[in-house]
């Protein structure tokens, strides 16, 4: 599974941080306009979970969509894990061991 640029998330925390209150007001009048325009269209409101990367639950919420994904697409579970070592390493954020290389990754069980 590929990752898009699908969100654009603004941290609170940031805006108060690095925006001015005319500029934390014009993207709050955005957010409203956006909001209105999903409402016409007959959608509820936007309502989702932002998980930072530095935060230890991203990479398995990472892993947890990829595998939905590709398991409505047909694909294995064993090729999404191995096409998901390959784009995104291993190691402590991808789940595997950091020691594991990606030529173990590849091996069938049996040969481990």
């Amino acid at each position: 599974m590929e990752r898009e640029f699908r969100y654009f998330v603004l941290k609170n925390k940031d805006m108060l941080k690095y925006l001015n209150e005319e500029e934390r007001r014009l993207v709050l009048e955005l957010g409203k306009k956006v909001e209105a325009g999903r409402k016409a269209d007959g959608r509820g409101p936007f309502e989702c979970v932002c998980i930072e990367s530095d935060w230890p639950e991203y990479d398995q919420a990472w892993w947890s969509i990829a595998a939905r994904v590709d398991r409505e697409r047909g694909i294995g579970s064993l090729r999404s894990k191995l096409d998901q070592i390959e784009r995104y390493g291993v190691g402590e954020r991808s789940g595997l061991p950091a020691e594991t290389s990606r030529e173990e990754t590849r091996k069938s069980p049996d040969q481990n």
